[in-house]
């Protein structure tokens, strides 16, 4: 008779598909390595990345490790993408049978947007507010399609105005009148900031809750109080935006407000001027292409004149005048081949002369 031995060796990898995950989320996952043999362990000595979006996963076991007869392990890899888009990488594991297996790691990342707008208010008055009586709603309005994975439980709003135009009514760290798509669990505070040198006022806005919004509505309500103002129509606007840890992921976009006084501005104060010298002409043809446009304006008495080309955040783009300009009126060309699509803001200030017009750039 003849007596012979055998045994069978081999391993065999799973992989790894993420499918859609949201930027901030870095989901766990994890691939198999089994050892087939019956009778003998097997050795897993190394992983090396081969090719593909490396940065995007991060091996969280590693070996050395041994696996018994018929054994498995399973190693964990997070998936860490940092935009979104598509990503795949190849994984090569090496072991004491072989060094051909390859696990394949992929995934798509997205993000979401979040939409913060303020409302257009007709027929303010010098000392109304925005939340007592007699008052006209200011909120901030927040939508979005997806609040379900935005998943905010903090966030950060700065609301920009002149100090000639608004005053917070109130003082640091009191709180802020919630809107209906906040629970129980927010609390929300402002502290207001102002800027003697450009005299912009910064109220920043801070909420924080256990419970992430859910629904579009409307997110605050500042105690805001109408000054005298020297212009009839002035246009609050958001600075920074910031949802802490999911700022990766939600994407905010901003809408100015505009509020409009129902009286005569240049009545209101001991200041002669001729409003037909004092003008800034709005943008023909609007939409503006993509070589430029000419700029219109005018100013009455020397002095001081600040214009500047603002996006829909709020964010000065470009300036476009700023020192002492003489009486007249001026024609400049504006080039906007730098500058993307969408809705911007022209801001003029000489004297006691403010206004603003609107554009919007379609390449």
């Amino acid at each position: 008779d003849v007596i012979g031995y055998g045994f069978e060796t081999g391993i065999t990898v799973t992989h790894i598909d993420y499918g859609s995950q949201l930027v901030c989320d870095n989901p766990i996952d994890v691939f198999r390595v089994t050892n087939l043999s019956s009778t003998t362990a097997a050795q897993i000595d190394k992983f090396e990345w081969i090719s593909g979006d490396i940065f995007a996963f991060e091996i969280l076991d590693n070996p050395p490790i041994t696996l018994p007869a018929k054994g498995y392990h399973d190693f964990r890899v997070r998936y860490k993408p940092d935009r979104p888009g598509n990503f795949a990488a190849q994984l090569r594991v090496y072991s004491d049978v072989s060094d051909t297996h390859i696990v394949i790691i992929k995934g798509s990342a997205f993000t979401v947007d979040v939409n913060l707008s303020l409302p257009i208010l007709n027929g303010m008055a010098p000392g109304m507010k925005t939340v007592a009586p007699p008052y006209k709603d200011f909120p901030i309005i927040a939508r979005s399609g997806y609040w379900g994975y935005a998943n905010i439980t903090k966030f950060e709003i700065e609301l920009k105005y002149q100090n000639t135009w608004l005053m917070w009514n109130g003082t640091p760290g009191s709180q802020i009148r919630k809107g209906d798509i906040l629970d129980g669990t927010w609390t929300v505070t402002g502290e207001e900031v102002k800027d003697p040198i450009t005299g912009i006022t910064t109220l920043k806005i801070t909420g924080q809750g256990t419970s992430p919004i859910r629904n579009d509505g409307y997110l605050v309500y500042p105690d805001l109080l109408l000054l005298l103002a020297d212009t009839n129509r002035f246009i609050p606007y958001f600075g920074k935006v910031s949802f802490y840890d999911r700022d990766i992921c939600v994407i905010p976009h901003t809408s100015p407000g505009e509020i409009q006084l129902a009286t005569c501005v240049q009545d209101l104060r001991n200041v002669v001027f001729s409003k037909s010298q004092f003008f800034l002409q709005s943008v023909e043809p609007n939409p503006v292409g993509g070589e430029g446009f000419v700029l219109k304006y005018g100013v009455a008495f020397e002095g001081q004149t600040i214009i500047e080309l603002v996006n829909s955040k709020g964010e000065i783009v470009k300036v476009l005048q700023n020192g002492i300009v003489q009486p007249g009126h001026f024609e400049q060309f504006i080039p906007t081949s730098d500058l993307s699509s969408g809705t911007y803001f022209i801001r003029m200030s000489s004297g006691i002369f403010n206004d603003f017009t609107r554009l919007i750039i379609a390449k």
